[in-house]
């Protein structure tokens, strides 16, 4: 197994799970759980993914380093898909320190036995120096969940925002331009639409500190899904339209009927729609492919 490099000293070394068919109510062709490594004078591992992927993880991470030269974890959400492997990860490295949030190290006491973890609790604008390379931490809770928090690199400008900005797909493509930006765009606009839109004011929130920083973006590593290299900023507008409601001049039309009437109706409808020049989408209620 085989790392990727996004940057000198940067690997992903995440898993890919092809089989994963549902997740949070939701259909989708597989997802990836993104890990990465940040090498400077000291190792850091970002993110890890579900019990029973340790094997994946730890072999990319031996393509590029033996796994016992990881000095730190950084744990940016501690929901299972992110931090199952942590029990095997703590047995192979003893005393390895966890930085996560305040409410991560309460939740990580639940979901496991953490006695004996050596855990190390961060705010906002603390920093983690690898010699070389800088990480910065910045708490963004209910994104998507109380423990959240983004990790900023700032050598190569890239933000690790865990399930923000993240697409469910399996795929040998790890970038957004080897996907395709349409492809790619659309399965965030699906995740978003599942599990991000209810906190949508607090993505505008967010994307407003994070403009106030300063700091520049050129690549965002998310989570799940493909990494946004090319297409960046295509990414970080589209979440700004979708949080505001922007939308396009489209309409769906669901009915059912009986004797064909109310069909007559949604296709008068439909019609006067498209003499508007909106996209119109007609579904019968009772179609299984609706």
């Amino acid at each position: 197994m085989m790392a990727t490099n996004l940057a000198p000293g940067v690997h992903w070394v995440g898993a890919i799970d092809w089989n994963l068919r549902e997740y949070h109510g939701y259909t989708l062709p597989g997802t990836t759980y993104n890990a990465y490594l940040v090498r400077g004078e000291k190792t850091a591992l970002i993110d890890s993914a579900y019990a029973g992927f340790e094997n994946q993880i730890l072999g990319r991470v031996a393509s590029v380093c033996d796994p016992g030269e990881i000095d730190y974890i950084v744990l940016n959400h501690i929901e299972m898909d992110h931090s199952g492997c942590l029990p095997t990860l703590v047995r192979k490295m003893p005393g390895i320190p966890i930085y996560c949030t305040e409410r991560a190290k309460t939740g990580l006491a639940r979901h496991y036995d953490t006695s004996g973890w050596n855990i190390r609790v961060v705010k906002t604008g603390d920093t983690l120096d690898l010699g070389g390379k800088t990480l910065t931490f910045l708490e963004a809770p209910m994104l998507h969940w109380p423990d959240s928090m983004f990790t900023y690199l700032a050598e190569d400008a890239i933000l690790f925002p865990n399930d923000a900005f993240g697409q469910h797909i399996a795929s040998a493509a790890r970038f957004d331009d080897q996907l395709g930006k349409n492809e790619a765009l659309a399965h965030a606009q699906k995740f978003f639409a599942n599990l991000i839109i209810p906190l949508a004011p607090k993505v505008l929130k967010k994307l407003d500190e994070v403009g106030k920083l300063g700091i520049a973006i050129e690549m965002i590593a998310p989570s799940h899904g493909i990494i946004w290299r090319s297409y960046a900023g295509d990414i970080l507008k589209a979440y700004i339209d979708w949080s505001q409601g922007v939308a396009k001049d489209k309409v769906t039309i669901v009915y059912d009927t009986m004797h064909g009437s109310t069909t007559m109706m949604a296709q008068a409808i439909a019609e006067g729609v498209m003499a508007e020049g909106a996209d119109v989408r007609v579904c019968l209620l009772r179609d299984g492919r609706y």
